[in-house]
C-alpha cells in the first residue's frame, strides 16, 4: 500500500500476477515489474517470442568462447563441455586447457612421465622397456635384439646385460667382443 500525496488517500499495489487473466500463461512463473506482470524463467531459459514460454537457453550457441577447444552440449537449462582425454577446464570454467598429467600426479607411470598436448607418454630408463600397460617399465632382454650385442654368448642382466666368451677365449676392450 502506498499514499497517494495528490489526494492524501491510500491506495493498494495490484497483483497482476492474480488479476490479470494472460498472466496464466506463463509457463514457469509470474513476478510483477513497474506494476505490470512478466513471465519469468528459471537458469538456462529464456523467453520465447511469445514472452510467455520459457525455453532452454543454448548457452553453446550465445557463447561461442564457452568451451573453446572441447564439445559443448547444450540442454535443459545448462551446458556441459567435454573437452577430451588429457584436457580439462581452466580455472574460469570457460575454455579446455591442456592437463598437465605428470605434475598432478595421475599419470601412473613407473619410472619417467613427459607431458604432451592431450596427454602424456612413459619412458623408460636404458635397459628397460615400456609394457603392454603403457605405464609400467619392464626389463629389457638385450640379448634378444638383432643384430645380438655379443659376438658369441649373452646374459640378460636387470637393465642390462653381459656377454661371456668361450673358455678359450677373451673378451675385449668393447665387452662385446670376443
Amino acid at each position: 500500500s502506498g499514499i497517494n500525496a495528490e489526494y492524501g488517500k491510500s491506495c493498494a499495489s495490484e497483483n497482476h500476477c492474480v488479476t490479470n487473466p494472460a498472466a496464466v500463461n506463463c509457463s514457469h512463473g509470474c513476478v510483477i515489474y513497474n506494476n505490470q506482470f512478466r513471465c519469468e524463467c528459471p537458469d538456462g531459459y529464456k523467453l520465447d517470442e511469445t514472452n510467455f514460454k520459457c525455453v532452454d537457453e543454448d548457452k553453446c550457441a550465445s557463447n561461442p568462447m564457452f568451451c573453446a577447444g572441447g564439445t559443448c552440449i547444450s540442454g535443459q537449462g545448462k551446458a556441459i563441455c567435454e573437452c577430451g582425454i588429457g584436457r580439462g577446464l581452466d580455472p574460469d570454467g570457460i575454455k579446455c586447457i591442456d592437463v598437465d598429467e605428470c605434475k598432478a600426479g595421475i599419470s601412473q607411470c613407473s619410472h619417467t612421465c613427459v607431458n604432451v598436448n592431450a596427454g602424456h607418454v612413459c619412458l623408460c630408463p636404458a635397459g628397460m622397456i615400456i609394457g603392454n600397460d603403457h605405464k609400467t617399465c619392464e626389463d629389457e632382454n638385450e640379448c634378444l635384439r638383432e643384430p645380438p650385442p655379443c659376438s658369441h654368448n649373452c646374459v640378460d642382466l636387470e637393465g642390462s646385460f653381459a656377454c661371456i666368451c668361450p673358455e678359450t677365449m677373451e673378451l675385449e676392450h668393447d665387452n662385446r667382443t670376443c
